[in-house]
This record gives C-alpha cells, sequence and structure tokens, in this order.
C-alpha cells in the first residue's frame, strides 16, 4: 500500500511539474453537452455499478465459502467435531459450488461421520441403520457431485471408488462402481 500510494503522489507531482513547465497542454472537454451523449454516458455509469455489485457479491460468497471451509477442517482437525465439520463444510458447499475439493473434503468427513455412527453401540439397530445410511448416501452424493463439477479431476474419481470400495462389505454389487471410478481416475493420472 505504501509503495502504491507513493508511486502515486509522485506521478501526480511529475504531472503537475510537466503541466508547470508547459510539456502537456490542457483541454476541455464535456460527457455532457448533448441529451443523447448524456443518456449515454449515464447508461454505461449504471451498467458499471450493476457489474461491480454482481463482481463483488461473487467475490464476497467465493471469499465466505472458503471462511467455512477452512472452519470445516479446523473443526476436524482440533477437536474431532465431525457435526461442526460436516456444518461448516455444508455451508461452503453450497456457497462455492463449483470448487471440487470443498465436495471432496465433504465427501470424507461424511464418510468418517458413517464409520462413527457403526462403532456407536448405544443405538437401536433401527436408528443405526437410518442415521449409517443418511452418512453413507450424503457422502456417495457429495463425491458424485464432486465429479461433475470437475470430471478431468482424477482425485474426484479417487475419492467416489475410495467410499464405494469401503462399503463393499456393507453394499452388495459396490465393487463395480468402485472399479470403474478407479478406472476414469487412472485415466485422468495413470
Amino acid at each position: 500500500f505504501s509503495l502504491l500510494l507513493f508511486a502515486f503522489l509522485s506521478a501526480g507531482i511529475l504531472m503537475s511539474a510537466l503541466w508547470q513547465g508547459g510539456v502537456i497542454k490542457t483541454f476541455d472537454f464535456s460527457l455532457l453537452i448533448s441529451p443523447q451523449r448524456t443518456l449515454l454516458v449515464s447508461l454505461a455509469v449504471i451498467i458499471t455499478i450493476a457489474g461491480m455489485v454482481v463482481v463483488t457479491y461473487w467475490h464476497a460468497q467465493q471469499y465466505v465459502a472458503a471462511i467455512f471451509y477452512g472452519n470445516g477442517i479446523n473443526a476436524f482437525a482440533t477437536t474431532k467435531d465431525l457435526d461442526r465439520s460436516i456444518k461448516s463444510l455444508s455451508i461452503a458447499v453450497n456457497l462455492g459450488s463449483s470448487q471440487d475439493r470443498y465436495h471432496r473434503t465433504l465427501s470424507q468427513v461424511l464418510l468418517l461421520k458413517a464409520g462413527e455412527v457403526l462403532r456407536k453401540k448405544d443405538l437401536k439397530p433401527d436408528e443405526l441403520q437410518t442415521q449409517f445410511q443418511v452418512a453413507l448416501q450424503g457422502s456417495l452424493e457429495v463425491a458424485r457431485r464432486a465429479t461433475a463439477v470437475n470430471p478431468a479431476e482424477p482425485q474426484n474419481w479417487s475419492q467416489l471408488a475410495s467410499i464405494y470400495e469401503n462399503v463393499m462389505s456393507v453394499i452388495n454389487g459396490a465393487d463395480g462402481p468402485a472399479i470403474d471410478a478407479y478406472k476414469k481416475a487412472s485415466a485422468g493420472d495413470p
């Protein structure tokens, strides 16, 4: 900031010195000479302002998504709180849906949540099954969305294959999709 401020002030002093020395001539112009020109200038200013608002909103949304993504990773890394991590990562995925790594990370945490549900001994069998299915289906769905967002990224396909591989003992026929996903991953990164 200091360098830019110094450069701006130096350029202003240089322009002033050149004008005082007669090197630079001044001239007058007006954008508001005729009503037609005034209309065009007004439209250009309105379109520019609207464009700036849209771009600022999009960048702010991406920035907030990155903050929630970081919070989700920190929640898992520091406290191993899967629920808080899932909540933050879900918000990041909703705000930054074009980021495949957000989807991939949420998918991994949901798979960990499914494993945690299976280790619980205090749940009734039907509650256990319901919570496991919700976490597993969420993990698979988010991993599929990651492959849809960026099908050229081999890590997305590898993550999807890994999920299928982890649930082969629970879901019959999961080996086929796992093999297909691993083939797509290896095609992208042999």
